[in-house]
C-alpha cells in the first residue's frame, strides 16, 4: 500500500513536470482521496487486530478452562468439547466486532444487514444461554439422582431380589432403575430448555408426549406389580404343591398308567401352577393397560 502511494506521489510529480494538465488533477484527485481514507484503513486494521487479540484469548481462556474441568471427560465425543465450545466463542466474538469494522471502513451496504443480524442474534443470546443452562442443570441432576436411586435400591438388597425372578448380568434393578430415573429426569429438562427458546415445533410434541407418558406410568407400574406378585407367589405355591404331590407318591402315578417316560410329575404340575398363574395375571395386567384385544385372546 505504501510502495503504491509513493508511485502514485511520484507519478503526479512527474506529470507536473512535463506540463500534462489533463491527467495531472484526476490522479491528484485519487490521491487525495487515498489520502483521506488512510485514517480509515489504518483504524480498520487495528480494529480487526483487536478483535482477533480478543477473540484468540477468550478461545484459549474458556478451552483451557472447560478442559482444567473435565468437561471432555464428562461428556465424550468425537471432538473435544472444550474444544468445540471454545472455537464457537472465537467465531461469535469475531461476529460482534464486524459490524464496528464494517463501518470503520465506511461500507454501509453491508453494515446495515450485518447490524440486524447480530441484533437478532444478541436479541437470542440470553434465551440460548437459559436453554444451555436449564439442559446442564438438568443433566447434573439427573445424573445425581439416578445414581442415589441405584445406590439405595443396591443397599436395600433390591439386586438380589432381581437375581431371583430372572435379572441376571448386567440386568439389575438398581441399574435399570437408575437409567429409568435419569431419562424421566433428563427429558423435562431438555423441553424446558426447548420452551426457553421459543421451539414450539419440537418443544410442544415432546412435551404433550411426556405428559402421556407420567399418566400411563401409574398403570404401568400397577400392571408390571400383578405379574410380579403372581411371579412371586406363584413359585412357592407351585414348590409346595409339587412337594406335596411327590410325598404322596404321584411321581409313581404314570408308571401305574403306562406312561413310564413321564418322570417327575409332580413338578409338571408345580409348571402349569405357574404357567396359568401367570397367564391369568397377564390377562389383568393387559385389561389394566387397555388392551382389551390382547385379554381376549388370552
Amino acid at each position: 500500500g505504501g510502495y503504491l502511494l509513493v508511485l502514485l506521489i511520484t507519478l503526479v510529480a512527474v506529470f507536473n513536470q512535463l506540463q500534462l494538465d489533463m491527467s495531472s488533477p484526476l490522479i491528484q484527485n485519487f490521491v487525495l482521496q487515498i489520502m483521506l481514507y488512510l485514517p480509515n484503513i489504518l483504524g480498520g486494521c487495528i480494529l480487526i487486530l483487536v478483535a482477533w487479540l480478543c477473540a484468540t484469548f477468550l478461545k484459549q481462556i474458556l478451552g483451557t478452562g472447560l478442559k482444567s474441568i473435565g468437561l471432555d471427560k464428562k461428556i465424550p465425543s468425537e471432538e473435544p468439547l472444550s474444544e468445540t465450545v471454545a472455537e464457537i466463542i472465537y467465531w461469535f466474538t469475531l461476529l460482534l466486532f464486524v459490524p464496528a469494522i464494517l463501518g470503520v471502513f465506511q461500507l454501509n451496504g453491508l453494515l446495515g444487514p450485518t447490524q440486524a443480524m447480530v441484533g437478532k442474534i444478541l436479541g437470542i443470546l440470553p434465551n440460548l444461554l437459559a436453554c444451555v443452562l436449564i439442559i446442564i442443570l438438568g443433566w447434573f441432576v439427573a445424573k445425581i439422582l439416578s445414581e442415589v436411586v441405584s445406590n439405595l435400591l443396591a443397599a436395600g438388597g433390591a439386586d438380589k431380589l432381581g437375581e431371583k425372578i430372572g435379572f441376571t448380568g448386567q440386568m439389575k434393578i438398581s441399574a435399570v432403575a437408575g437409567l429409568v430415573v435419569y431419562f424421566f429426569t433428563l427429558i423435562p429438562a431438555i423441553i424446558a430448555g426447548l420452551d426457553a427458546i421459543q421451539i414450539y415445533a419440537i418443544s410442544k410434541p415432546a412435551t404433550d408426549m411426556l405428559h402421556t407418558i407420567f399418566a400411563a406410568i401409574p398403570t404401568v407400574v400397577a400392571a408390571a406389580a400383578i405379574v410380579i406378585v403372581a411371579y412371586l407367589v406363584a413359585k412357592p405355591v407351585s414348590g409346595f404343591v409339587s412337594n406335596v404331590l411327590a410325598a404322596a407318591g404321584f411321581n409313581r402315578l404314570p408308571d401305574k398308567l403306562g406312561l413310564g417316560g413321564l418322570k417327575n410329575a409332580s413338578q409338571l404340575v408345580g409348571s402349569v401352577i405357574v404357567f396359568f398363574m401367570l397367564l391369568f395375571a397377564i390377562v389383568e395386567a393387559a385389561e389394566l393397560l387397555g388392551f382389551q384385544k390382547i385379554s381376549e385372546i388370552l
